[in-house]
């Protein structure tokens, strides 16, 4: 949903290349800032839930995700990281967000 406010709206009105690269950039760098903060809240629920008692499968299903990807959240391996890493360097034991 765009209208006068929504931030992408004023992006794309903006008629200078230069100024309109530039916001485009701020406003790329504080939503990737979001994406930490809610990667982390996001693990930390997942560990939640884990020392709660469930098992991957049950987080999996609760979350409408799979049990592979939610044992990569909890490793803290992101998508993202799988593809830029060598085929065995997603198995070493990385912990949190």
């Amino acid at each position: 949903m765009t209208g006068p406010t929504d931030p992408l709206a004023k992006l794309t009105g903006i008629t200078d290349p230069a100024a309109r690269a530039r916001l485009a950039w701020e406003m790329i760098d504080q939503r990737q800032d979001e994406i930490v903060e809610l990667s982390r809240i996001r693990y930390e629920a997942m560990v939640e839930l884990v020392d709660g008692g469930m098992t991957h499968q049950e987080i999996a299903d609760r979350l409408g995700v799979s049990r592979a990807r939610v044992g990569q959240l909890l490793k803290g391996v992101s998508v993202r990281e799988r593809r830029r890493q060598p085929d065995n360097a997603a198995d070493t034991d990385t912990i949190g967000p």
